[in-house]
């Protein structure tokens, strides 16, 4: 009788599984195989990082730093961020052999080449974080339809070309493509994403309007566009998103004028409209923002009309107004050189709100 030994079965598991790629395609997720699929990624960026030292062939993948398991002991995360791990992306053959893998983070390393399209092999995925890489190309569209992912995050890559469609990722609540170089417009199909409630497309050359569809986003609480070449107006209804606390439409071409609809934002914490080409009233567009302890952000524009600029100074945290646009109620004596250089008021409209204001300040101090 021929007894088998142990090191001699492992000897030819391992032989099969380099010698031929496509056998990682049948491997299902019992630990054993869990633990080879990992291994073929450590072999696949083939580094010696201290990280790897404790994934080997003996202990359990749960074990191991970077990755987490679900009570059955099955891989359910990957964490391998700021590791400078250099290399490509893993294939998706090997990396959706994982089946209960729900989030994916290889953020803060040195990854270049491109996302696999067929990354959407990933059934149960949740979470995909390769922020801040060198990843390039066009961005796969499979990935705005894949009906699991709530979280994307690709900032601060090299990403190019328009942004796909169609979207239909309707469980996404998270998408930051912000830091890249995407060009074109942005998609009527983002309004296609029901569920989100933080976008982020800033520093890329987008052009064209604010799609009407973002409308459609009641859950939206964070909003950036900034530092695109966005032109045209911001759609009027936009205050119909009640959830928003924080836009950022600074550093584009915007123009017209800030819709009153503000006003009605109650949640709305930040704004920033900086450094664009809007027009109209500075008094008319900020006065219904005093409800609110905002930053307030609107120089390099081309607005008419002048604010006190006490009133600005006790309502808001963080401002940024031309000074053409300011004026002094000098209400209070005051050695501060801008208040010296500012022209008075004409009117003292403002000076019951300021009264006011100052008043409700107090209690809270």
């Amino acid at each position: 009788m021929v007894v088998h030994h142990p090191i001699h079965h492992a000897f030819f598991f391992f032989m099969l599984l380099f010698s031929f790629p496509n056998y990682s395609q049948s491997l299902t997720t019992h630990g054993d195989d869990e633990r080879a699929i990992l291994l073929i990624l450590k072999q696949h960026w083939g580094y010696p990082f201290s990280l790897f030292e404790q994934w080997n062939s003996i202990s359990s993948p749960c074990d191991w730093p970077g990755i987490s398991c679900n009570f059955n002991a099955s891989v359910t995360r990957i964490s391998l961020s700021g590791m400078s791990i250099p290399g490509s992306f893993p294939a998706s053959t090997i990396i959706c052999q994982l089946n209960n893998l729900v989030s994916i983070n290889f953020s803060s390393n040195s990854l270049w080449g491109t996302i696999p399209a067929n990354l959407s092999s990933c059934s149960k995925l949740e979470t995909l974080d390769l922020s801040t890489n060198h990843l390039a190309g066009k961005i796969a569209g499979e990935l705005f339809s894949m009906k699991t992912l709530r979280s994307l995050n690709l900032q601060h890559n090299m990403f190019s070309g328009e942004i796909s469609t169609p979207m239909v990722a309707y469980s996404l609540e998270s998408l930051d493509l912000s830091s890249n170089h995407l060009n074109g417009s942005i998609p009527d199909d983002i309004g296609n994403f029901y569920n989100l409630s933080y976008l982020n497309l800033s520093m890329n050359t987008l052009s064209g309007p604010i799609p009407a569809t973002l409308l459609r986003l009641h859950q939206l609480s964070h909003l950036s566009l900034a530092s695109n070449n966005l032109t045209g107006e911001i759609p009027a209804r936009l205050f119909d998103l009640l959830s928003l606390s924080s836009i950022d439409l600074s550093h584009n071409h915007l123009s017209g004028s800030i819709p009153r609809g503000f006003g009605e934002l109650h949640q709305l914490q930040n704004i920033d409209v900086s450094y664009n080409k809007f027009s109209g009233d500075i008094c008319e567009s900020v006065s219904h923002m005093w409800d609110a302890r905002l930053t307030l952000r609107m120089c390099k524009n081309h607005f008419s009309g002048r604010i006190p600029y006490e009133l600005v100074k006790l309502k808001f945290v963080d401002t940024c107004l031309d000074h053409v646009n300011l004026c002094s109620e000098q209400l209070f004596s005051s050695s501060e050189q801008m208040v010296m250089e500012l022209p008075t008021c004409p009117s003292q409209s403002f000076s019951g709100l300021y009264n006011s204001t100052a008043h409700k300040l107090q209690k809270f101090q």
